[in-house]
Parts: C-alpha cells; sequence; structure tokens
C-alpha cells in the first residue's frame, strides 16, 4: 500500500479457527496471498515445519485462555479450586470429609454408686485399629442401686470416629475478621479433619483470665458485635479456615489473645465398624497439660467428672454398625448446593431448604432425605396405614415411635423429614429395619434448632421400605404371601444361536445391572424404579434375544414375557403388595430394595436358543 503498511484481510469466519488446523491453514493462505515464500505448500520443508510450531503453540495458549475464561464462571468451572472460590463471594462453605458415627448402648454395674456423673469431651474407645470419640461432655444419673440401663445416655449422644487432636497455641494479632488456616500435617497425604467436630477455645490477654469456649457459626455476617463465634470455611487448598469476628459481626480477637484449636482427626473408610465391635472396651479419656486448664476453667464443678475408677463400671456396646464415612463435596455437588442454600441465607423456611440443608449437612448421616408439611403428612403419608387396612395409623411402631417421641400438640407447623441411613447394608432384613437412632434424630433436630423457624418443629421419620422381587404373574388362590411367589420366580434369558458368549458371562452382564441399578446408595426416597430402562439394558447385553419372568407353580411353569416385579411392604405384604410390569413411581415416604441382592445371580437362567 501506499502508506507503507501491509495489508491483512481475514475471512469472516477466521476469528473462529482456534485449532491447530484451521491455524496452520490460515498461515499458509496468508503466505501464498504474499507470494513471498513457497516452502509452505510442502510438507516437511523447513518453513512448513516451523508454521507446525507456531500453530500448536498458539492452539495449545487459546486453549488455555478459554479454559480460563470458562473455570472464571460458576456454570463452566470443573476444576475444584476455582468452584471453591467462586462461591465464596455468596458467602457459601463446601463441606469437607465427614466421619462415620455410631449409636452405643451403656450400662452401669452395681458397683458404681448412684448419682449425677460426667464423662469429659473428647473421651475415646480405641478397638480393631480405629478409635471412636466423645465430640462433647456427656452426661447421665444412675438412679438404681443395681445394674441400670443409661438409655437417657444412649438416646442424647454419638460416638465419632477419629481421635481429636490439639492443634499447637497461637497468639491472635487482633486485627478485624482474623483468619487462622488449620494445616495439621503436610506431610501426611492421608491426615483427615472432619468437617463438623472442628472447636476453639480462648484465653484473652488480661489478667487473671480463663479459658473460654466459642461456638461455630454458619456465617459471622448474622452475628452481633459480642458474639463469641467464629466459621470454619473448607477452602480452595483443601484445607479450613477459621475466621474471627471484627467487633461489629461477631467479636473481634484481642491482641495477644491465646487461640487452641481442637479437631478430630478421621479415619475415613477405615473408621467405618460393623455392629457389636465395641465389646465393654474400657474409656480413655483426653488428656494434654493445656486442654486439663481448659477443661477446669469451662466445666462446672458441680459436674461430677467421672473417674477412671468409676467409668470402669460402665459396659459400652454397639448393637448397630456405624455410619459411612462421606468425601468432600465435589464440584457437581457445590454447583448443586450452593445456589440453594444461597436462596434460603442459612435459613430453613421452605420445605425444599430443610431438604437441601439436611443432605448438605448430614452426608455421613443420611444417604436420602425428603421433607414435607404437616398436610402432606397426613393426606398422603397417614393415609397410605388408612388404605392398607389400618383404622388407628399412629399404633403402627414406627409413627408412634416418631409422635411420642419428637413431636408435640402443635402439629400443624410440624416439618417432617423422612430420612434413610447412610449405611452400607446387603442383607435384606438389615436394609428394611435401616431406621436413624434416636440419639441420631436429637443430633439433627438439635443441630437445626439454630436455623429454622421458631414456630417450627422438626420431626425426624422413617421411610416405609420397599421390597422388589421377581415375579412371574399371580392368582389370588396361588399363594398365601407375595413373597413366597416371589421367591419362586425367576428371570429366564434366551442367547441368539448363533452367538460365541458364554452363558455365564451373560448371566453375569444381567446380574451386574440388577446389581448397579439397585445398589442403595444409587436410591433415594421417592424415586422412580424404571422397568422400562431395565428392560432395555438386559436386552443390550450382547448376545440377547429375549427374556421372560417365570415362576414353577404346583409343577407347571407361569411364563411372563415381560419383566415382572412384584412389589410390597414386607410388614403388611398380605395388605399392601402389587405385581407390575410397569415403572414405579414410589411416594415421597417409601424407600425401594431389591431382595436378596447378593443371591440376584442365582435367580437368573441363561439358556441359548433352540
Amino acid at each position: 500500500m501506499a502508506n507503507g503498511e501491509s495489508e491483512f484481510q481475514l475471512r469472516q469466519d477466521g476469528y473462529v479457527a482456534f485449532d491447530a488446523v484451521s491455524l496452520k491453514d490460515l498461515i499458509i493462505e496468508r503466505l501464498n496471498d504474499n507470494e513471498i515464500f513457497t516452502d509452505q505448500n510442502y510438507e516437511g520443508s523447513n518453513l512448513s515445519s516451523l508454521i507446525d510450531i507456531i500453530s500448536y503453540s498458539y492452539h495449545t495458549l487459546i486453549y488455555y485462555l478459554n479454559k480460563n475464561s470458562s473455570e472464571s464462571t460458576f456454570t463452566q468451572a470443573e476444576i475444584y479450586e476455582n468452584i471453591n472460590q467462586i462461591v465464596k463471594s455468596i458467602d457459601y462453605n463446601p463441606s469437607g470429609p465427614q466421619s462415620a458415627n455410631l449409636n452405643f448402648q451403656v450400662n452401669a454395674t452395681e458397683n458404681l454408686n448412684t448419682g449425677l456423673y460426667t464423662i469429659p469431651r473428647y473421651s475415646y474407645f480405641t478397638f480393631s485399629g480405629t478409635s471412636y470419640s466423645f465430640n462433647e461432655d456427656v452426661s447421665f444419673n444412675k438412679n438404681l442401686s443395681s445394674f441400670e440401663s443409661l438409655t437417657e445416655l444412649e438416646d442424647n449422644n454419638l460416638l465419632y470416629n477419629g481421635s481429636f487432636v490439639e492443634y499447637p497455641t497461637l497468639a491472635a494479632i487482633g486485627e478485624n475478621f482474623e483468619t487462622i488456616v488449620l494445616a495439621p500435617s503436610e506431610d501426611d497425604s492421608n491426615f483427615i479433619v472432619d468437617n463438623n467436630n472442628i472447636y476453639v477455645y480462648v484465653k484473652p490477654n488480661t489478667l487473671n483470665s480463663k479459658w473460654e469456649e466459642w461456638t461455630k457459626t454458619t456465617s459471622l455476617y448474622l452475628e452481633t458485635p459480642s458474639s463469641k463465634k467464629y466459621s470454619v470455611r473448607f477452602n480452595e487448598n483443601e484445607r479450613y479456615e477459621i475466621k474471627f469476628g471484627n467487633d461489629i459481626t461477631g467479636k473481634r480477637l484481642g491482641k495477644g489473645d491465646l487461640v487452641a484449636i481442637y479437631f478430630l482427626k478421621s479415619d475415613g473408610v477405615n473408621g467405618q465398624v460393623s455392629k457389636n465391635t465395641i465389646n465393654n472396651q474400657p474409656i480413655y479419656f483426653y488428656t494434654t497439660s493445656q486442654f486439663n486448664q481448659i477443661k477446669n476453667d469451662i466445666i462446672p464443678a458441680s459436674s461430677n467428672l467421672i473417674t477412671s475408677q468409676e467409668a470402669s463400671n460402665l459396659r459400652f456396646s454397639n448393637k448397630n454398625s456405624s455410619t459411612n464415612f462421606q468425601l468432600k463435596e465435589s464440584v457437581d455437588e457445590i454447583k448443586q448446593n450452593a445456589p440453594k442454600l444461597f436462596n434460603s441465607q442459612y435459613r430453613l423456611v421452605t420445605i425444599d431448604d430443610y431438604t437441601n440443608y439436611i443432605s448438605k449437612n448430614y452426608g455421613s448421616w443420611i444417604s436420602s432425605v425428603e421433607c414435607v408439611n404437616n398436610f402432606d403428612y397426613t393426606s398422603i403419608y397417614l393415609k397410605y396405614f388408612f388404605n392398607i387396612g389400618l383404622d388407628r395409623p399412629n399404633d403402627n411402631s414406627r409413627v408412634l415411635f416418631n409422635q411420642v417421641n419428637f413431636s408435640d400438640s402443635c402439629d400443624f407447623n410440624n416439618i417432617y423429614a423422612f430420612a434413610v441411613p447412610n449405611k452400607t447394608l446387603e442383607n435384606s432384613l438389615e436394609i428394611r429395619t435401616n431406621y436413624l437412632s434416636v440419639s441420631q434424630k436429637n443430633a439433627i433436630t438439635n443441630l437445626l434448632a439454630e436455623v429454622k423457624s421458631a414456630t417450627t418443629e422438626i420431626i425426624v421419620s422413617d421411610p416405609v421400605y420397599t421390597e422388589i422381587n421377581f415375579c412371574a404373574s399371580v392368582n389370588d388362590d396361588d399363594f398365601s404371601l407375595i413373597s413366597q411367589a416371589g421367591d419362586d420366580s425367576f428371570l429366564y434369558v434366551e442367547v441368539e444361536q448363533s452367538s460365541r458368549r458364554d452363558l455365564n458371562s451373560v448371566q453375569n452382564d444381567i446380574a451386574q445391572i440388577f446389581t448397579n441399578y439397585f445398589n442403595t446408595s444409587n436410591l433415594s426416597l421417592g424415586q422412580l424404579i424404571s422397568l422400562k430402562d431395565l428392560q432395555q439394558s438386559i436386552l443390550a447385553v450382547q448376545g440377547v434375544s429375549s427374556f421372560s419372568t417365570r415362576r414353577i407353580f404346583k409343577g407347571e411353569t407361569i411364563i411372563d414375557k415381560n419383566l415382572s416385579f412384584a412389589v410390597y411392604n414386607p410388614i403388611y405384604e398380605t395388605d399392601d403388595f402389587n405385581v407390575t410390569r410397569q415403572d414405579i413411581d414410589l411416594e415421597f415416604f417409601k424407600f425401594a430394595y431389591f431382595k436378596d441382592l447378593t443371591d440376584v445371580q442365582n435367580r437368573i437362567t441363561v439358556v441359548r436358543q433352540g
């Protein structure tokens, strides 16, 4: 051009050419237009190799620029560090790992005198290579001079997997929103700090001061200037940030104040224990020189701390297995939970608020939860018992148990939280008797008290377990119990004659379909059980041509050319049963499981056509 500037005309769609091949074509096209170089058209030439290097370099650069741009937005972020930082702007605290917890039973022998006793916080049991600890002072009354079951102690307390650790004492700087990053062990990748058991004590920098217990809050912005509160956040580096106030939203630490932190070191999945693991194990008291001083300052003398000799007269045991260990909140879970918690502003008002809050904060306790108001409770849940023939639904053992223990006279404001404990169970009997204990229910209602509506009462309720089994069509005169017809039924699968697949491998593949689908960790309350999806999955197995549900009855084979299930309440199976070939749409309080899932392979017969 006359002005000496080079002309560069890019085709209209050239700006979207982000990949290396398109960039290479663009460079070659430009060089051809200038007619200065010619080697660019020959693969293997020096110039062509140089173009390759440039193209792929820019391809990589553009990729990372595009990726970084995507990672800065809530909807597109895929890296944990990035999504964690994004939700920080809305004061959302992602959950860290959560330890398993355990119900216990305890008896006092006749050698323990009557009176009030207190087991100090952080006391623990050690057994089977793991530990379980109390996270608070637990008190009980011994009323009888003889042997006595301490049911009050059992119903109001839980044991948590792990042992408590004392973090090095820190001296406060005294700045606004002072933050301590908990980094207990940089070298130990297996060092797991439980999300729900971090405790802080402060000793003011004044003459003759004593240790004070500060309490955890969901958000400092909800607190008053004098509130001795702290917040805990699981940050982008998977470390816990303990944050204090500024004398406006929460009390500020004074310069030179001593801060003592105690946290529960979890054993992770190795901390999950089976029933009857605690068998008269001795209890140990947590002790350090600093903790002993804290204990003397904050525990009233009237509490009557139990001695080692007195504690030897207590007999602890566990009739049930622990809950499961819960991993940190994933990226997808944060994306799902953050908007819900932000909308609720950490206050529970709507039904969804209760469901979301319980799901997020009690993942190690509860695998599935559905919350309803009193209208749905009476018109759907209690009506269910009327429909199956119970004239007095409140006489049902589970309904009666929950109402007596947790309800009050003002039922119209009740929120009923139907919850399934988070446990790994394979036996059908264990699954259908899998209920939260009194102590777990009490713990949930107590922890919800500070965020729920003032006029609302939380009733943690038990689900109705629905058993599913293979079942060919039946008539009223064919059986006395639906389970008998199901036990006699099986899945009959035909493999194409031309298929070279081993019949055992086909059987294994089909059994795996049911094992995966009905894995209790994959199921939820009120779930749709899709027979259509199961049928399609069976027919998709390589080599399968057809299948049917069959039953041997009185020497004859009853054939149903579809996937056919018996669906029933195992407690009231003569009153509540159905045989269906359609999808099963469960009500909000029902949780389904497949009967004897571990034996499902033996209920599948595979033959070759002809």
